[in-house]
């Protein structure tokens, strides 16, 4: 029974120095390293921005907790929470001293871009609705509702978003999200494909009816002229 007991001891101990962290952690962790670099200054400005994306600020992660995620995934959902989070409070900053950067690099089309993005996994829904309308989004999902179910794959949807979703730096998610956003978009495609289908199959009804229609009151009316 002892042996039993430590055994048992030994096990729980080694599960969990072992035991990865969850994804609220991660983000937690990122957030707070994030805050910490921006206080201290320790970011610089990232050479590749563009004009119309939010990413404008980078720092390194702090590798001794960046280290202990085994899961590549959540090395990503850490980098890109860092980044999220730095760039949001960086922003805050130069809306607090305007007049320090040009217009170029940051304005608040900007700032909208960073404001919609995701800050977890469960958000993914809410950022496509936040975006679906916007005129290169809105084409290509009207696009993928003509296009057979069978041929909406996730690498399908993905090559044919990357373009319109360029400005969202999306290459920063998580192979996780990443699929979560195109499962999204997929359903986003098929339920217009629904709606589009049933309306149209509702067109020759109304037409039919209103022909029937047309033919009574013709009748109707050729009785009372012959009365």
């Amino acid at each position: 029974m002892k042996l039993f007991f430590v055994v048992l001891m030994a096990i729980v101990v080694l599960t969990t120095g072992f035991a990865q962290p969850v994804e609220a952690e991660v983000l937690k962790a990122a957030r707070d390293d994030a805050m910490a670099a921006f206080s201290r200054e320790d970011y610089e400005r990232w050479e590749n921005w563009t004009a119309t994306g939010w990413l404008r600020v980078v720092t390194d992660p702090n590798y001794d907790y960046y280290r202990t995620l085994s899961s590549v995934d959540l090395q990503r959902t850490y980098s890109y929470a860092l980044y999220l989070e730095l760039n949001s409070l960086y922003f805050n900053y130069l809306d607090a001293n305007p007049g320090s950067v040009e217009p170029a690099f940051y304005n608040s089309d900007v700032k909208k871009i960073l404001e919609v993005m995701p800050k977890s996994r469960d958000e993914i829904q809410k950022f496509v609705s936040s975006i679906r309308k916007e005129e290169q989004i809105a084409s290509v999902i009207k696009e993928l509702a003509r296009e057979r179910p069978a041929v909406l794959t996730r690498m399908y949807v993905n090559s044919r978003l990357t373009v319109p979703l360029s400005r969202y730096h999306v290459f920063l998610f998580p192979q996780t999200w990443r699929d979560d956003l195109n499962d999204e978009f997929i359903r986003v495609a098929k339920a217009r494909r629904t709606t589009t289908i049933v309306t149209f199959s509702g067109i020759p009804v109304l037409v039919g009816i209103g022909i029937l229609g047309f033919i009574v009151f013709r009748r109707r009316r050729a009785k009372r002229a012959g009365r």
